[in-house]
């Protein structure tokens, strides 16, 4: 596991928890939590329940076990990031994963996609890494379609793919122009050196002297 995955939680939090038998280890329950600062929790309902579908969903996809025995969800008050895939325990912000009554749909449909995001990342990050973060774009491409492909399935009557282009549009044309650009040098400089390589090298003579 990469380092940057490794992550602690300590404080005064209270949780809910269901657990899910998934289709890559039948014979064990896996405990999914979620945890939230004292009086919040329950606002974790959605997101719990939504988690609990989305792990088999993932590994039926797959065809590859989750890699954690347990799923921690955690909300964090004053989290910056909007939540990070550490695994087995997921950070987020308390906006992206607490709803409640007064929550709009498509406030509701952003903590989805986030919880989907977030769970995907266990096989787009953190089963398999990155060699470096020149390819970051990779793992954030995956997990970002991933996210609508698992709320689509689970919550079809939402519709979020046609609401896809407008979110990540503009990113989507941002990646095409820097995956092609990447490629293009990649290939440019792939054939310098091979052209390097296979210009047969030539030897300068000693000029022959006349008798």
């Amino acid at each position: 596991m990469s380092t940057y995955l490794v992550a602690w939680v300590i404080g005064e939090l209270e949780s809910i928890q269901k657990t899910v038998r998934l289709p890559y280890s039948p014979d064990r329950e896996t405990v999914v939590s979620l945890y939230a600062a004292p009086g919040q929790a329950s606002k974790g309902q959605f997101s719990l329940d939504l988690a609990v579908r989305v792990l088999p969903l993932y590994e039926k996809f797959f065809e590859c076990g989750y890699i954690g025995d347990k799923m921690d969800l955690v909300a964090i008050p004053d989290f910056a990031a909007g939540a990070m895939e550490n695994v087995a325990c997921v950070t987020f912000r308390e906006s992206a994963i607490l709803i409640d009554e007064s929550t709009t749909t498509m406030e509701k449909k952003y903590v989805a996609l986030v919880v989907a995001h977030e769970l995907a990342h266990m096989w787009f990050g953190d089963a398999v890494t990155m060699v470096w973060w020149n390819a970051l774009f990779l793992n954030e491409a995956f997990a970002t379609y991933m996210e609508y492909y698992a709320v689509d399935k689970l919550i079809p009557e939402w519709n979020v793919f046609t609401e896809m282009l407008q979110r990540e549009g503009g990113a989507l044309c941002s990646l095409t122009r820097w995956t092609a650009l990447t490629l293009s040098r990649s290939m440019f400089a792939t054939h310098r050196r091979s052209m390097t390589s296979s210009t047969p090298s030539v030897t300068p003579k000693a000029p022959v002297s006349s008798v």
